[in-house]
C-alpha cells in the first residue's frame, strides 16, 4: 500500500523484451545530427524525425524508408507531432523558443510561432485543431490554434513542463511535471486545469494515452536509484492511480498501441522495452 494514498495501488512486474544491436541494413535509415523526435503520419504513411543538432527535419517516405527531404527548422528541435487530418507537422525547438508549423504536401515550413521558455513536449487534438506545447523553462503550456497559426492561450502549471499526451476523445490533455513530480490535466474546452495528480517522490517522464480505454501511462524513476522505475496507470475518468507496474532502469519512452491494448515502454537505463498488457497490467 502506497504510504501517500489510502487507496490500495496495485504494483505489477512488465514483461520485458531485451534489445540487440542490428548490423546496418536497408531498414537503417541515415538521417541528420542527433535525432531525437519522431513522429508518423499514417494516413500519408510518412515518417518525420527531429535532428536536434542538425536544427533540421528528415522526412522518410514509409513505403520505400528513403529520407525524401530535409527541412530547416528552429535550433534545438526535438519534439514533434503530427495532425494527420490537416497533414501539417510541428516541431518545438528548444533553443528558439519558437514551433516551426510545417505543410505535409510541400515539405515546407509555413509558419514559425514563438512560444515558452525551451519548448519540450508537443501534442495535437486533430478533432479540435488545436495544438499544446510544454514549455520546460517557462513551466506553462502554449496552446496553439491550428487555422490561425497563433498561441491563444497560455496555462501555467507545475515545474518543468515535459511531455504532453492529448485524449482527443475525451479533449483532455496531459503533461508531465518533470521538478514537480505531478501530472496535470488540461481541459481542451476551457483550456484550464481541472487535477493534478501527485506521483509521489518520482520523476514524470513519457505520457501516453489509450482513447479506447482512457487509461494514462506515466514513466516514472528516481533519479538517485534508477532501480525505483516503473509506470503508473491512471484512470482517465477519476484521475487516480490505480496501478504500478515495475519494468527496466530509467524508463522515458512509452507508446500505446489502442487496437491490442497494449504499452511499450522503452527503458534508457537497462536497454530494452517493457510490455504491458493493458487488461492485466502485467
Amino acid at each position: 500500500m502506497d504510504s501517500r494514498n489510502s487507496k490500495p495501488v496495485a504494483v505489477v512486474v512488465a514483461t520485458v523484451i531485451p534489445l540487440t544491436v542490428a548490423a546496418a541494413s536497408n531498414s537503417t535509415i541515415p538521417v541528420g545530427k542527433s535525432p531525437c523526435g519522431v513522429a508518423v503520419n499514417s494516413s500519408t504513411n510518412t515518417v518525420y524525425v527531429t535532428n536536434l543538432l542538425g536544427n533540421s527535419v528528415s522526412v522518410i517516405n514509409g513505403s520505400t524508408k528513403k529520407v525524401t527531404a530535409t527541412i530547416p527548422v528552429g535550433s534545438g528541435p526535438c519534439g514533434i507531432a503530427v495532425n494527420s487530418s490537416t497533414n501539417t507537422v510541428y516541431v518545438a525547438n528548444s533553443e528558439s523558443n519558437t514551433v516551426s508549423v510545417i505543410n505535409g504536401t510541400t515539405k515546407k515550413v509555413e509558419n514559425t510561432i514563438p512560444v515558452g521558455k525551451s519548448p519540450n513536449g508537443i501534442g495535437v487534438n486533430p478533432s479540435t485543431n488545436t495544438v499544446y506545447v510544454g514549455n520546460l523553462g517557462s513551466n506553462n503550456v502554449s496552446v496553439i490554434n491550428g487555422v490561425s497559426k497563433k498561441v491563444e492561450n497560455t496555462i501555467p502549471l507545475g515545474k518543468g513542463a515535459g511531455e504532453i499526451a492529448v485524449n482527443s476523445s475525451t479533449n483532455t490533455i496531459y503533461v508531465g511535471n518533470i521538478q514537480s513530480h505531478s501530472i496535470t490535466v488540461i481541459s481542451g474546452v476551457s483550456k484550464k486545469v481541472t487535477a493534478t495528480i501527485s506521483l509521489g517522490e518520482v520523476h514524470a517522464g513519457g505520457v501516453a494515452v489509450n482513447p479506447t480505454t482512457n487509461t494514462v501511462y506515466v514513466t516514472n524513476y528516481i533519479s538517485s536509484d534508477f532501480g525505483a522505475s516503473f509506470v503508473s496507470v491512471i484512470n482517465g475518468a477519476t484521475k487516480k492511480v490505480t496501478a504500478k507496474v515495475w519494468v527496466g532502469k530509467a524508463p522515458d519512452a512509452v507508446a500505446v498501441n489502442p487496437s491490442t491494448n497494449t504499452v511499450y515502454v522503452g527503458n534508457l537505463g537497462s536497454n530494452n522495452v517493457s510490455v504491458i498488457n493493458g487488461v492485466s497490467k502485467k
